[in-house]
């Protein structure tokens, strides 16, 4: 990178902000980790690391005041899980009015740049793939807390001048994420289960290995000024079944488990169908996905093997 840059990851600790910082860090950016987590400290990597809660205005005044960056990348968020009313609540109080907080800390911190991190969840159930041209139709409170996230961005954009940009990925995954699709059908086969549930199975995603996304959200940093206001989805290039993945990994973990399909079985908040064109990402920032599915899903399971091999060490 030409441009040395001061640079704030909101999220900077959990699976995709962790690898974002990384990146940044050995590229030889000037990275600030901001997490709920254990007040300022100084990372093995050398970045340093804020604790502010998006639900805590102060702390994050604090926080970009006292760092001022050039950029935010907005990775913080809370998680899509089965619907409630508690999870409704968790995700408009962090996701629409912790961006909201964040936006008028950024404000006061003369920080008017962020690369919003958002879901392809926003798009809702559609016919055909995703792209940032299509309409939003997010049908659970997590989609809807994302995408008010991102209009606030735009709203910022028009009344301050802000230059803001959105990348909606399809599902990431990787070496240390915590649970998801792949960790519980691994998980399940180190246990010894013969047969696996899976809930539905014939929803399709197009799984993106995490240091494809890494590249695409460094690139998008890099033109947030000229692509301001754009949305711009992502995805592994490979639109597959969940049954078909969990197959896959079945086989690369060379196991005899039996996959057993509960068709009626799905979250009436699960989107059917999850599949980005990468095409309008290529133009706009030259990136492609690199990790075939079958190799990502190799060097996920490889990890996710040996992290529990350590574990029954540690046990015994």
């Amino acid at each position: 990178m030409v441009n040395r840059q001061r640079i704030m990851v909101t999220g900077g600790t959990g699976f995709i902000g962790s690898h974002v910082a990384l990146s940044l860090v050995s590229s030889g950016e000037s990275c600030a980790v901001m997490t709920s987590n254990n007040g300022i400290v100084r990372t093995r990597l050398g970045c340093l690391m804020f604790n502010a809660d998006l639900r805590d205005p102060e702390a994050l005044h604090d926080a970009l005041c006292g760092y001022r960056p050039d950029v935010v990348i907005h990775l913080a968020s809370w998680p899509d899980a089965e619907e409630s009313p508690q999870q409704a609540r968790e995700c408009l109080q962090n996701n629409a009015m912790g961006t909201l907080n964040l936006l008028e800390a950024m404000r006061a911190s003369g920080c008017q740049r962020i690369l919003y991190g958002d879901s392809s969840k926003v798009f809702g159930d559609i016919e055909g793939a995703c792209h940032g041209n299509l309409p939003a139709h997010p049908i659970s409170s997590y989609a809807i807390s994302k995408l008010c996230g991102w209009e606030l961005c735009k709203l910022y954009q028009r009344l301050h001048g802000f230059r803001v940009v959105a990348i909606r990925p399809t599902l990431v995954y990787g070496p240390g994420q915590p649970h998801n699709l792949i960790s519980y059908v691994s998980g399940r086969i180190l246990e010894g289960v013969s047969n696996i549930s899976l809930q539905g199975g014939s929803q399709t995603r197009a799984p993106l290995y995490i240091d494809d996304a890494v590249d695409a959200y460094l690139a998008a940093m890099q033109r947030l000024d000229e692509l301001s206001g754009r949305v711009i989805a992502i995805g592994g290039g490979l639109e597959s079944s969940v049954f078909e993945i969990a197959s896959m990994i079945v086989d690369i973990m060379g196991s005899d488990a039996k996959l057993c399909v509960e068709t009626d079985n799905i979250r009436a908040t699960d989107t059917r169908r999850s599949y980005c064109d990468n095409k309008y990402a290529a133009e706009l920032l030259g990136w492609r996905p690199r990790i075939s599915l079958h190799e990502g899903l190799r060097r996920t399971l490889a990890d996710h093997v040996d992290d529990r091999m350590d574990s029954y060490v540690t046990v015994i």
